[in-house]
């Protein structure tokens, strides 16, 4: 039998990072006969998995890659699969792939799965089935639900988070920070990484997620702008991340049309939980989701399942903690959301409730804060923390002064005992300030507080 012809495009940008990655799933191609890459847009499932096909060399009948995204149509699949297998004659209908890919020893790249997802699943089953010694290597925002299955979720590139060492020799261990070099050295030759600029590149890795699209449609603007403007100009990402080259998938393009291809995606429960979860800070449990998500068209019982759409998905990551599960958007998917949250007419009502949760969450913990279960609740405020200020700016814009103080004096031995002292302070004089009526036990109190030292 011929050996099939490898069918991969020449890649035209080096890649970058990722050794321990490909080493896992080296292992796990010769362990598996269907390994599914998922991921974020724009995390870099393609690029991986033809890294990976390039390198695989113990398929005797060779590497076949087929392209999906331009497909639309299920019913047309088995051609855009026999067509990139170049076999002799026409092979358009699922019997005729089977006859032509018998036993060869072949390693089928399929790409971009998520929108034919049903149909993908059902050839890439018959094929397995039908040619013991075929290994499909399929990407999709989504597993493909098939038994046999090994799913591995691609990861951001490794960035800088805050607080973190920014300095030049440092920032080079990141894999988000190397990809952004050299991507910056192709925009504009006379880049360099200096002592004064380290700093602006760490948070344009960091505010990006390490997501290698964002990271070299950004890259690309340094031709226009100096590192420190791109950093300076990264609020309004989705206008600022278009790409200036020709070529390429559309939804490649723009960081907003790669965000915006896997929201079209959803269902309208699955849109509308997303765009409500945009409404916490920093994280969530599935607790606090319930809580605050479930109105209008959602009851509190369907936000598990829909929450675990969102992961499978892979718009929503889990944080898997030693006392609870937290879920989290990376920032680029919460800034699409929190535009789809306004558009809505309901940011609002997730303000409100977002306050109302956090207010309990709080009143609960006071007391707790002085008890056997201090470092519980301690360590449970602390990973709420950018919520609880998010419910105090909630309180303080619908001009709900006397819950900002409620939830300020609730919070107050958590900020002294976790060295917050300074913003407890100025988040107590503030609702203070706000509030009119107050009763003197709570204004005394308040005082007390804000004038210690």
């Amino acid at each position: 039998m011929a050996r099939i012809a490898l069918g991969l495009p020449v890649p035209l940008t080096r890649f970058v990072g990722r050794e321990q990655e490909l080493r896992e799933l080296t292992v796990l191609l010769g362990e598996t006969r269907l390994l599914t890459l998922t991921g974020a847009g724009g995390v870099g499932k393609t690029r991986l998995a033809l890294e990976l096909a390039t390198r695989a060399q113990q398929f005797a009948d060779g590497v076949c890659l087929v392209e999906l995204a331009a497909t639309v149509d299920p019913e047309t699949i088995p051609h855009t699969v026999g067509r990139a297998l170049r076999w002799p004659g026409q092979v358009d209908r699922l019997e005729q792939l089977v006859r032509a890919l018998g036993d060869r020893h072949l390693l089928l790249v399929v790409d971009n799965c998520e929108h034919l997802i049903a149909a993908c699943a059902a050839l890439i089953e018959t094929l397995l089935r039908a040619s013991p010694r075929l290994v499909v290597l399929a990407t999709s925002r989504q597993p493909l639900g098939l038994a046999g299955e090994t799913t591995w979720r691609v990861p951001s590139l490794s960035f800088p988070w805050p607080g973190e060492p920014a300095a030049r020799e440092d920032l080079r261990q990141y894999e988000a920070v190397r990809l952004f070099l050299d991507r910056a050295a192709q925009a504009e030759p006379h880049f360099k990484l200096t002592s004064v600029n380290a700093g602006a590149v760490a948070e344009i890795c960091y505010r990006l997620d390490g997501i290698p699209l964002a990271l070299e449609l950004a890259a690309a603007r340094l031709r226009v702008l100096t590192v420190e403007q791109l950093a300076a100009r990264l609020s309004d990402r989705f206008r600022l991340l278009a790409s200036v080259q020709r070529g390429g998938l559309g939804r490649h393009q723009t960081l907003l049309a790669s965000v915006q291809w896997s929201h079209e995606l959803l269902s309208d429960s699955e849109r509308t939980l997303f765009r409500r979860l945009a409404g916490f800070a920093n994280g969530w449990t599935l607790e606090s989701a319930e809580r605050v998500c479930s109105f209008d068209g959602i009851v509190e019982a369907d936000v598990l399942d829909l929450l675990a759409q969102l992961v499978e998905k892979s718009l929503v990551h889990v944080e898997r903690g030693e006392r609870a599960t937290r879920y989290r958007l990376l920032e680029t998917l919460r800034a699409y959301a929190l535009t789809r949250l306004t558009a809505s007419g309901e940011a609002d009502a997730i303000r409100r409730r977002l306050l109302e949760a956090y207010l309990d969450l709080s009143d609960e913990a006071a007391p707790a804060l002085r008890g056997p279960d201090q470092s519980a609740w301690l360590s449970r405020l602390e990973a709420e923390h950018d919520n609880l200020r998010a419910a105090l700016d909630a309180a303080t814009a619908m001009s709900e002064h006397q819950l900002a103080l409620r939830l300020a004096l609730s919070l107050w031995w958590f900020w002294l005992i976790r060295g917050h002292l300074d913003e407890g302070r100025r988040r107590l004089a503030a609702a203070l300030a706000g509030v009119s009526d107050a009763s003197a036990e709570s204004r005394a109190e308040a005082h007390a507080w804000v004038d210690s030292r």
